[in-house]
């Protein structure tokens, strides 16, 4: 498909009607605008590695909807399929060292990055929360290998791309963030057919069984290079916690799990502030989306938002996501099942998401990650003392 074709109002229209069946509409105009791709990791180094049509693009889109005419911005977020994606961070990983390339190369396709083409646009088309950005439309042609979202442009957003305003991130900011993630969560925990009959790149006892040897050259990548990041206390940690995981995942089978978005942090976050409405979070970019315990999006988002949060603080969210989820699922009340769930999705944040992260670290460094390792490190000596 020609570039050209991205941006006619033909194109658009046949997003926008796929989306809306039962609305009358007429695109009248398309107009370009530049907006910063930075903020997208996974945007910014596949573009680096591929030739394809890629990245966020501006439109402002005029049009009439039921025989009202609008205008407004929107974002064309065209992807890469996820194998570009997977084979852009096995490179990655052949420049950190060999010993992490050839241990990263055997599980490429299952460390989450697989199915990211499609699945965003199967999260929106098949399941709803107010956390979710307005969708406008999308397009998938596999054929040519084109995955198109068409959403919301995010003007007017509070606290967007904020990952390194910490101080931003108080207890206020947190709890609507917390408040939302429970409500998707006491819906879809127990309740992820709707995903699982179309994705199966979710943890098991034989994946994990794979990728430990990964996690540990990951870990070692990490610990070689930046030690004032990792001391001999943490890293005995994550290095047990390598060897429970299976065993933690194995007594925890049949707890309920959700639909979780595994990568619900600043980045993919903002506020919207309203006339006459209590402030409430937008959660974006979903194409990591999996099944694992509810309480590992908890771990991430607090990751990257509790450094201006006490040592109390903290563990009072903790809690308070446990009494909240347990009044959806009763086995969640149980202490021992809800701190196990806990532990083993601390480990495997801190083994996986934050190895990767650090892999990338090593060849470009990402100014959060301190702190969020900091905060990490706090959710990891509590969970490994309870």
């Amino acid at each position: 498909m020609s570039k050209e074709k991205y941006f006619s109002t033909d194109f658009v229209h046949e997003m926008m009607i796929k989306h809306n069946k039962s609305s009358d509409i007429i695109v009248h105009g398309i107009e370009q605008f530049e907006i910063d791709n930075s903020a997208s990791i996974l945007v910014t180094l596949t573009s680096e590695s591929s030739d394809a049509f890629i990245g966020h693009f501006g439109i402002r889109v005029s049009y009439s909807i039921n025989g009202n005419t609008v205008t407004k911005k929107m974002v064309m977020k065209v992807k890469p399929h996820g194998t570009a994606i997977s084979d852009m961070l096995n490179g990655l990983s052949s420049i950190c060292s060999k010993e992490v390339h050839v241990e990263y190369e055997k599980v490429k396709n299952i460390t989450g990055f697989y199915d990211t083409h499609d699945k965003e646009i199967f999260i929106y088309e098949n399941a709803s929360s107010n956390m979710f950005p307005q969708i406008y439309g999308s397009y998938i042609n596999e054929q040519e290998n084109v995955y198109i979202l068409l959403m919301e442009y995010f003007e007017d957003a509070v606290l967007l791309n904020s990952v390194m305003d910490t101080d931003a991130w108080d207890v206020s900011k947190i709890q609507i963030g917390v408040d939302a993630m429970l409500a998707w969560h006491k819906i879809n925990t127990g309740n992820t057919t709707w995903y699982t009959s179309n994705y199966n790149d979710y943890r098991t006892e034989e994946q994990i069984q794979k990728l430990q040897a990964t996690w540990q050259v990951l870990l070692n990548n990490a610990t070689e290079k930046f030690p004032e990041l990792y001391s001999d206390t943490f890293t005995q940690k994550l290095t047990i916690g390598i060897k429970q995981m299976q065993v933690l995942w194995t007594e925890l089978e049949e707890v309920p799990k959700s639909v979780v978005h595994n990568d619900f942090n600043p980045r993919n976050a903002y506020f919207k502030i309203k006339e006459n409405a209590d402030p409430s979070i937008c959660v974006y970019d979903w194409e990591l989306a999996t099944i694992h315990f509810p309480m590992y999006d908890l771990v991430e988002f607090l990751s990257f938002t509790a450094s201006s949060l006490s040592d109390d603080e903290l563990l009072y969210f903790i809690r308070y996501f446990q009494a909240e989820i347990a009044s959806s699922i009763e086995l969640y009340e149980e202490d021992s099942i809800f701190n196990a769930c806990l532990l083993c999705s601390v480990y495997d944040f801190g083994l996986h998401r934050i190895g990767m992260y650090m892999m990338a670290h090593s060849v470009s460094p990402y100014p959060f990650i301190p702190h969020v390792l900091k905060n990490y490190e706090r959710l990891l000596n509590y969970v490994t003392q309870h």
